[in-house]
This record gives structure tokens, C-alpha cells and sequence, in this order.
């Protein structure tokens, strides 16, 4: 019985560990997906307007955009706004030197983050384009597609590992779960032989099965945001990046993944031992 307890203390120590590890590389991916949302959302379309446009012009362009879905705000920055912060900035008052404000008025157009891509921004340049109230049009579609591309080779990578490890947790758990049936393989084959069913045999081992990963992965939740918040508190800037619905997800994964990991692997043990005859319970 009490061999029987240590492997069952295994199982639940394997699934728990590896499915943290798991865990941790699923937190990191969720902090680089919410961090490029932020700088998708931070990404703004500049339209410099023509010489003169005032609240009126303004009033015509943001007609023409609030109809576009990937737009989610529209900011207007007056000729005299915009030397108002340039003054700030360099800390000098410079049209009392040049005599006349240079600057034109100007818009910031802000994309959503599930849209901010470089075809959809593109098309947006080209409808803004044929505005004849627009002068110039800075996107910064060369930093975006760089974001893309940088935040899909580490969500593969991430995803990558993960993977990795669940194939992991699945050879772990399936050699504890393993040894802790051997030594109620005989159990197995006397039921067996006294007309029990497959069915009837194995539910008990599938009931234990499931509260073993469920308390695994229960533990390896419980680690995990332990350590979401030793991070929180200890990193600089970290809470900004909480997306606590992604978290809710991988918490109750991580659950369901222990549980159903744990119930295949008892499942496959089982029906093995159930095919053995005597002469093999004795030998392996």
C-alpha cells in the first residue's frame, strides 16, 4: 500500500511539474501576444492636412474614417496644438524666432489590434489618398510587418516547446501511472477470471486517474500564479500587460490538460495489463 501511495505521489508530482513548466511558456507567449497588441494599438496613421484646414476639413476626414471597422480612434492636432507641444519639446519658443508656425494641422489615425496588419492598413492609405483635404500620409507599415514577423517566430517557438513538453508530460505520466498499477496487475487478472467486465475493471483506475490529474494540475495552477505574481511585483511594467480572460483559458487548460493526460495514459495501461496472460504478469 505504501509503494502504491509513493507512485500515486509520482504521478501527481509529474503531471504538476510539467504541466507548470508548460505553463510558464504559455504565460511568456500571452505576455508577447498582449505586449504587440499594445504596440499595434500605440501604432498610429499620420495625415498631414493642407494648409488652412480647420474644424470644418477635420469634420470631413473623420466622416470619411469613423465608417472604416479597423479604425478605433481618430486623433485631431491643430496647427497651433501641434507648435504648442514642438515648443515643449525643444524647450524654446521657436515661432518668435522664424516670425510664422510652419507646422500644418495633422491626424493620428489609430488601428485595432486584431486589424492592424500591413494589407488592411494599406488599403485604408490608399481610400485616405484620394482625399483632396489630405497633403501626406505617414503609415508605419515597416515597423508593423517587422512586429508581425517577429511575434509569429516566437508564438512558433513558444508553441513549439509546449508541445514538446505535453509529448513529456504524456511519457512521465504514463510510466508513474504505470508502476503505480504493476503491483495491481494480479488484482487485474483475478477479476478477470472470475467474469468481470473490461469495463467494470478499468473505472475504478480511470476514477483514481482523473482525481490525480486533477490535482496535479491543480497544483501546477496554483505554482503557476504563485509566480505570475512574483513577477507582477517584482518586474517593472509587467501589470501593464495583465490579460486576465487568456489566463482564465490557460488555468483551466492546464486543469483539463492533467486530467485528460492522465486518464489516456491509465487507459492504455490498463488495457495492456488486461492482455497479458499469466505467465507475461509474471515476467514483466
Amino acid at each position: 500500500m505504501k509503494s502504491i501511495k509513493i507512485s500515486k505521489f509520482s504521478v501527481i508530482i509529474s503531471i504538476a511539474l510539467v504541466l507548470l513548466l508548460a505553463g510558464v511558456f504559455a504565460t511568456l507567449m500571452i505576455y508577447t501576444n498582449t505586449l504587440a497588441k499594445n504596440i499595434k494599438e500605440n501604432l498610429a496613421i499620420t495625415l498631414v492636412l493642407k494648409e488652412g484646414s480647420g474644424y470644418a476639413q477635420m469634420i470631413s476626414i473623420e466622416e470619411q474614417i469613423k465608417n472604416e471597422k479597423i479604425v478605433k480612434k481618430v486623433n485631431f492636432i491643430s496647427a497651433e496644438k501641434a507648435a504648442q507641444q514642438l515648443k515643449q519639446e525643444l524647450g524654446e519658443d521657436f515661432i518668435s524666432v522664424i516670425g510664422y508656425n510652419p507646422l500644418l494641422p495633422m491626424a493620428e489615425v489609430f488601428i485595432y489590434s486584431d486589424y492592424a496588419s500591413v494589407t488592411n492598413i494599406n488599403l485604408l492609405v490608399k481610400k485616405l489618398q484620394t482625399n483632396p483635404l489630405i497633403k501626406e500620409i505617414k503609415a508605419q507599415d515597416n515597423l508593423l510587418n517587422g512586429l508581425e514577423k517577429m511575434n509569429t517566430k516566437i508564438s512558433i517557438a513558444f508553441i513549439t516547446l509546449i508541445v514538446l513538453l505535453l509529448i513529456i508530460v504524456f511519457s512521465l505520466i504514463y510510466q508513474s501511472i504505470r508502476l503505480s498499477i504493476y503491483s495491481q496487475r494480479f488484482t487485474i487478472k483475478t477479476l478477470q477470471l472470475v467474469g468481470s467486465t473490461s469495463k467494470y475493471i478499468r473505472k475504478p483506475f480511470l476514477i483514481n486517474s482523473s482525481i490525480n490529474g486533477f490535482l496535479g494540475g491543480l497544483a501546477s495552477v496554483v505554482l503557476l500564479i504563485a509566480l505570475i505574481f512574483i513577477a507582477r511585483e517584482n518586474i517593472s511594467g509587467i501589470k501593464s500587460l495583465d490579460n486576465f480572460y487568456d489566463w482564465a483559458i490557460l488555468l483551466i487548460s492546464m486543469i483539463i490538460t492533467g486530467m485528460v493526460i492522465s486518464l489516456i495514459s491509465t487507459l492504455f495501461v490498463v488495457r495492456k495489463f488486461l492482455k497479458y496472460d499469466l505467465d507475461q504478469l509474471y515476467s514483466k
